[in-house]
């Protein structure tokens, strides 16, 4: 009987006992969840200090960190609502510490495009080195992402410290860091070791006194460590175990343009009503430019970013060239849209555009579209732009390709795209 009341006992301590294991569980899962909520909410009001909190709070939390890398690839795009309002500083900033916290998160192959835009693109230090650090993270075991990296390590670049574990800026620096000691790490990490990459490692390691890397001791120091390291590629980089999201990403031309739609995939078109004043002072709608394909690429004068708006205009003008020497000039429209319409005249894209090689006529033009049908077309087509107030203060690179009938096919983004794989694709739409 004694033995039966005591059997009776355990049973219901165990049952109160799973009882409360399971009420705690929950509760930590509530609480988890709804700091991701507020992670996710996070808009242009929210202050700095309370997104990084929520941030670190969230990498603390092993049972998050799936959650909070699908979370951070889409707070990373530029046209999410974190970066409205914000000075372009600021939207920088917030940009490369989303970036740097995935480092720890992983990437996804969406976050992973993203990220290697901004080191392909990249001219601010914080950004790119945040980038560099967030690619870490992955295996990319290929000459393109080292291609990317090693301008980093010339004397060309202007690299600067940099705190990056550090949302809001403090002085002096807890964790200080720079792109070149990022990359360093970065083609240490993944094996890269191109004739290319030695020569500039090697001169930066070898630094001899007066020469422009001789006082970084600590990037010397990193660049020495990194040769050792390559020299015996069993050694270092990518172990045995690495999880799937380490290995998942790999570069190439071809990972930046979205699928091709064919005919009867093609549900979104242009919208007819948006009203565009070219170069020549005529005020047209898209219908004009139907019967032809037709791409649009998007810019802005005022950029200070010579990697994107500067070196698209740029790429458009060769583009422009290739097209005449096959007698497709013709063939096709090109539509230069500016993302600063109240600034950007007509007159002003025009000679902006002949400076970078770039000239405009019946085919090629330039297109300033009011604020309010620009809006209406960024968000339509989900372009990486955003804005503190009419001000640009974010925006990533982005090339559309519309058919005969302005209905949208093919989006190139983050990088530069590949002409060559353009004209390829103009070909396949005149032949429809």
């Amino acid at each position: 009987m004694n033995f039966a009341i005591k059997k009776g006992h355990c049973f219901l301590l165990a049952a109160a006992l799973f009882f409360c294991i399971n009420v705690y569980s929950n509760s930590i899962d509530s609480g988890s969840a709804n700091l991701l909520k507020k992670i996710e909410l996070a808009d242009g009001n929210t202050d700095l200090q309370s997104l990084s909190s929520w941030i670190s709070d969230a990498i603390n939390c092993t049972d998050c960190l799936a959650d909070l890398r699908e979370i951070l690839t889409a707070k990373i795009h530029d046209h999410s609502p974190i970066y409205t309002g914000r000075p372009f500083y600021t939207a920088l900033r917030i940009k490369g510490y989303l970036m740097a916290s995935l480092s720890k998160t992983g990437l996804t192959n969406e976050a992973a495009k993203i990220v290697t835009g901004e080191i392909a693109t990249g001219h601010d230090p914080y950004i790119i080195a945040a980038a560099i650090r967030a690619i870490t993270s992955s295996s990319y075991h290929d000459t393109l992402m080292a291609a990317y990296l090693v301008k980093y390590l010339g004397q060309g670049f202007r690299d600067e410290w940099v705190d990056i574990e550090n949302l809001e800026v403090q002085y002096p620096l807890t964790s200080p860091t720079s792109v070149r000691l990022e990359a360093i790490k970065a083609l240490e990490a993944n094996a890269l070791a191109t004739p290319e990459i030695t020569d500039a490692l090697n001169a930066i390691a070898l630094a001899k006194e007066g020469s422009y890397f001789y006082s970084d001791t600590m990037l010397i120091h990193a660049a020495g460590n990194a040769l050792e390291k390559l020299s015996n590629p069993k050694s270092c980089c990518a172990k045995e175990g690495d999880t799937p999201e380490t290995k998942s990403w790999q570069v190439s031309n071809a990972s930046f343009a979205s699928p091709w739609l064919q005919p009867g995939e093609r549900n979104k078109s242009l919208p007819a009503a948006i009203r565009i004043g070219d170069q020549l002072n005529r005020n047209i709608s898209f219908k004009k430019l139907r019967g032809k394909p037709l791409v649009i690429a998007f810019f802005y004068t005022r950029c200070t970013n010579p990697n994107k708006c500067s070196r698209t205009v740029t790429e458009l003008g060769k583009l422009q060239q290739v097209l005449q020497q096959q007698s497709m000039e013709n063939n096709v429209y090109t539509g230069l849209v500016s993302y600063d319409p109240e600034y950007d005249s007509p007159d002003r894209i025009q000679k902006y555009a002949a400076t970078r090689g770039l000239k405009l006529d019946e085919q090629t033009l330039a297109m300033n579209i009011p604020a309010n049908y620009l809006q209406e077309l960024l968000k339509s087509f989900n372009i990486e732009a955003n804005y503190d107030g009419s001000i640009v203060n974010i925006h990533d690179i982005q090339l559309l390709l519309f058919d005969k009938n302005n209905r949208f096919v093919r989006m190139y983004g983050q990088v530069i795209w590949d002409n060559n794989s353009l004209i390829s694709d103009i070909k396949k739409l005149q032949e429809e």
